[in-house]
């Protein structure tokens, strides 16, 4: 995954460490959501330049991802999540997509 932190690194033109560990946690978040999303087991090479491209995108939007808050009734929105970046790319996930895999949620049980 270092490929990876690389890339989205030099989209943010940042040279130092300073922020590897806040977007190496975005690469995993977005990792882990591409992989339930498509349920596969690896992330495809083929998606490392997304995956980079999205880890920058969440980093430029901030920590916390907060869009809007309110005192009424007290409403919090959230910009962007990696759930949210993944449907927004959902053609260009289409062709990895695993048919025959399931996940945990989707498995029924007959007991």
């Amino acid at each position: 995954m270092t490929e990876i932190l690389d890339n989205a690194k030099m989209l943010l033109g940042i040279t130092d460490e300073s922020a590897d560990e806040c977007l190496s946690f975005y690469i995993n978040d977005i990792t882990e959501a591409i992989k339930a999303r498509c349920r596969i087991e690896f992330l495809p090479i083929q998606l490392y330049g997304l995956t980079a491209q999205m880890a920058a995108k969440l980093y430029k939007s901030g920590v916390s991802n907060v869009k809007s808050l309110s005192e009424g009734e007290r409403r919090v929105e959230f910009e962007l999540s990696a759930p949210s970046m993944i449907e927004d790319h959902a053609d260009r996930l289409k062709p990895f997509i695993n048919r025959a895999g399931y996940v945990p949620s989707e498995v029924v049980r007959d007991d």
